[in-house]
């Protein structure tokens, strides 16, 4: 073989493997988010304060805040995780202080994303209970 086909086949093969490193990434924690059982949390029982958790499987990973006041969820922001400004995560928040609870119906194509999202609040709220 000369060179230049040898150089080709090389470069191919890296390109080849990159591509599956990525797409693994990409899948990575799916099926789990998927299974995700998000529970009901008991808002009437949680006193005036800040909350903090957070939740991470494979690519999804979220750090929240949620405040309450009169037991009632005032407001909800991301802490930190890869997609902190997202307007998809900033509508979620929207529509858990909305109903007042993490059990919300998913937002339209981002419902492993609600899920993961809605486990980072309950899991704020847990100990509080």
């Amino acid at each position: 073989m000369k060179t230049g086909p040898k150089v080709l086949l090389i470069v191919g093969i890296v390109i080849a493997a990159l591509i599956g490193i990525m797409a693994i990434g990409a899948f990575s924690g799916m099926g789990a988010v998927r299974r995700l059982a998000v529970n009901p949390v008991d808002i009437a029982g949680i006193e005036d304060g800040a909350y903090s958790g957070s939740f991470r499987k494979g690519r999804f990973s979220y750090s929240v805040e949620v405040t309450v006041k009169d037991h009632r969820l005032q407001a909800v922001k991301s802490t930190g995780g890869r997609q902190a400004q997202d307007a998809v995560i900033q509508q979620i928040f929207a529509r858990i202080v909305e109903v007042q609870s993490v059990q919300v119906d998913t937002v339209s194509g981002a419902s492993l994303t609600t899920r993961a999202v809605s486990k980072a609040v309950e899991n704020a709220l847990q100990p509080a209970q």
